[in-house]
């Protein structure tokens, strides 16, 4: 066993035991967006780090095994102020809605994409005394000239009862090149409705993470940005600009040796999860498992 220090607390590891694993055996937690508990940690998004006083370096908690004596932070103020650029870094090159427009208009941020796809939402909103901020927000209007009648649908739909407390979580948002959207629009659903809502809103790790630690979303916005393209395969969607390239998709498949899913290309800033050379997008897609979509930690890969 190899003794050594977490936050001043003394743990042991056992042999090849990452300082992650480590920790989460002693019931420290550590954050991690790149390692989930059945794939290979990879170290790629640096969320896990933690601080080497004797070494005096950051190291990945993931991949790094420690060394006797070792004395390390994990929740230290400068442990969280490099946690919290690496996600300034992810939030710069995020595209897309958090929520869409319409519920963040909403003054009770009721949950109005889900009620419009049909899902049963709690709670009644006072759409009769609301002067609809939501329709105005609608980006159906920005395409079309026209919002959804979101405020007749809601009070036809709504199931009785109190309305949950407004989300305060943290919230990306898109910008809008108008231009663009109506170049290639999104597709429309009967209502007319664009889903502009991540379908990750409720278990994005990245957004949560974002709501404990507060950064500057802006700092590096657009400065590596990936787009908003929308790619479908079978029952699969693909959103690259929702992507952390975290690895745990393809690293899923590569544990299977699939050769038509998912897979890494380029390097640095030009990495991208992309398909094989001899499959489109949309076919890559539509071989894949869908069970990919329960490990992705955004919204990137959904169904």
């Amino acid at each position: 066993m190899i003794d050594f220090l977490i936050d001043g607390v003394s743990v042991s590891a056992g042999e090849n035991e990452s300082i992650l694993k480590t920790a989460q055996r002693c019931g420290i937690t550590i954050p991690v967006l790149c390692g989930a508990s059945k794939y290979r940690d990879c170290a790629s998004c640096m969320i896990c780090a933690v601080y080497d006083r004797q070494g005096e370096r950051f190291l990945p908690a993931c991949t790094a095994t420690p060394k006797p004596g070792m004395d390390l932070e994990s929740c230290s103020e400068r442990v969280l102020d490099y946690r919290r650029t690496v996600l300034e870094l992810m939030l710069g090159e995020h595209t897309g809605d958090c929520l869409a427009p319409c519920r963040r208009a909403c003054p009770v941020r009721f949950d109005i994409p889900s009620l419009l796809e049909g899902k049963k939402v709690q709670g009644t909103p006072p759409c009769e005394t609301c002067p609809a901020p939501c329709e105005k927000a609608c980006r159906q209007k920005l395409l079309s000239g026209y919002s959804v009648a979101i405020r007749n649908f809601v009070m036809s739909h709504a199931s009785p009862g109190e309305v949950l407390p407004p989300d305060q979580g943290y919230s990306h948002t898109l910008k809008i090149d108008i231009k663009k959207l109506k170049e290639s629009p999104p597709p429309a659903d009967e209502n007319g409705c664009l889903h502009c809502q991540c379908a990750a809103t409720d278990t994005c790790q990245l957004r949560k993470l974002a709501s404990a630690l507060k950064p500057d979303r802006k700092r590096f916005e657009g400065k590596f940005s990936r787009g908003n393209a929308v790619f479908s395969g079978g029952k699969l969607f693909y959103e690259p600009g929702k992507c952390i390239l975290c690895g745990r998709c393809t690293g899923h498949f590569e544990e299977r040796e699939n050769p038509v899913a998912l897979c890494r290309s380029g390097r640095g800033v030009k990495m991208r999860v992309s398909n094989p050379l001899t499959l489109s997008m949309t076919e890559c897609l539509s071989r894949c498992d869908e069970t990919v979509t329960e490990i992705c930690p955004t919204g990137a890969l959904h169904k």
